[in-house]
């Protein structure tokens, strides 16, 4: 882990025509692992110094899919992407505290429907039909 950290702090002191084949011949030498478009990019690299690289070009090629090489340039092209972590912020719409209760959030976890997409769910209602509850769920 050391070493790959070593090697992004030399590699963003050089040019930037130089960071870019640094980046190309990284991906190149570095095994690719199917990941998800939420994951960022990662790769294994080997090669530690620029020589090396130099040395020994790429033999070996990976195919890949067009989406996925388009999205990999896209992540590789965005600065600071790889670091980046996934928030669900932006999903809810407004940043929430940790308990801010609404009612359509209450129906969303312990309501009826939601109670019949698992099993466990399903029980529960069953359990409150056989008892004679009145309301089942919210």
């Amino acid at each position: 882990m050391m070493c790959l950290r070593g090697s992004r702090t030399v590699s963003f002191s050089l040019s930037p025509t130089r960071r870019i084949v640094d980046r190309i011949s990284r991906t190149a030498l570095s095994q690719t692992v199917p990941r998800s478009p939420f994951q960022p990019a990662r790769s294994l690299s080997f090669a530690t110094s620029s020589t090396f690289r130099s040395l020994f070009p790429p033999t070996r090629t990976t195919t890949q899919s067009p989406l996925s090489t388009t999205f990999s340039s896209l992540l590789l092209s965005t600065p600071g992407s790889a670091s980046r972590q996934f928030s669900t912020t932006a999903a809810l719409g407004a940043k929430r505290n940790t308990y801010n209760p609404s009612r359509r959030v209450q129906k969303r976890r312990h309501g009826f429907l939601a109670r019949l997409r698992c099993r466990g769910g399903r029980n529960v209602l069953s359990r409150r039909r056989f008892k004679g509850r009145k309301y089942l769920t919210w």
